[in-house]
């Protein structure tokens, strides 16, 4: 991603303006835009043929933003409730077609008390989305502007002051952003403030950590107090950005 001499891209003062707010600056920028991307899904697009098309391929959305989609602030139940009617007549067209069968079991089965096995593999094949959720796609592609932005103006002193005085990005985003840094300079830059920040987080820990000895019970908490559940969104991103990555692919 290339400066324009012309303007500057609003992501990075959205940026700017979220560095002072708890938490990674990206993390927060996705959750706040992709609420507002579904809320604009209800609004705009639920009735749409081709919002259709993508709900049967996608099987809906994921169980992530299911739960945003069942909070969307325009309460919109019907629109969601047309769009997941063309994800079950998808399955159901599915299955309708669907033939179940076994296999015999090989003689070697047969030696050790095996019967027969599963053939439904092509149909849960079938049932598998060939899209991704519609709004992990939007997520995605916010989140490679964000850190292209951020790889891009790092050098920048009012940027990189501004981000020194933030919470740093969460590991996750902080991986991505030294993926996409070129520039060695700007790269040492990006370790060194996030190498100060996780720092102090770690040792408000340890200072968490002593006051848990029954001898300074009494002293009371202070920064350091919620730096354990900073430090599970520090290493594994705000809620709802990341998820479980789950499949119910069955292990290699």
């Amino acid at each position: 991603m290339s400066k324009s001499p012309y303007r500057t891209p609003m992501r990075y003062f959205d940026l700017i303006e979220t560095f002072p707010k708890p938490g990674c600056a990206v993390c927060s920028l996705l959750l706040h835009d992709v609420e507002r991307f579904v809320d604009l899904l209800m609004f705009e697009f639920d009735n749409s043929e081709e919002m259709r098309a993508v709900f049967s391929a996608s099987r809906g959305v994921c169980g992530e933003h299911g739960e945003m989609l069942r909070q969307n602030k325009l309460g919109n139940v019907l629109g969601t409730a047309k769009l997941y009617r063309a994800s079950l007549n998808e399955v159901l067209h599915i299955l309708d077609h669907a033939q179940v069968e076994s296999l015999p079991p090989s003689n070697l089965d047969r030696l050790r008390g095996r019967g027969a096995k599963s053939n439904n593999t092509p149909l849960a094949d079938q049932l598998a989305p060939t899209e991704t959720c519609v709004v992990c796609d939007v997520m995605d592609t916010y989140e490679r502007d964000y850190i292209g932005i951020f790889c891009q103006y790092l050098g920048e002193e009012r940027f990189q002051e501004t981000f020194r005085q933030s919470e740093g990005l969460c590991l996750p985003h902080f991986r991505q952003a030294l993926r996409q840094m070129t520039d060695p300079a700007n790269a040492q830059v990006l370790i060194d403030i996030q190498r100060d920040i996780w720092s102090e987080l770690l040792s408000e820990l340890e200072l968490f950590i002593e006051k848990q000895d029954y001898e300074r019970r009494g002293e009371g908490f202070g920064k350091e107090g919620n730096s354990w559940i900073r430090a599970i969104r520090r290493m594994a991103g705000e809620k709802g950005v990341f998820g479980m990555h789950r499949t119910d692919k069955p292990p290699k």
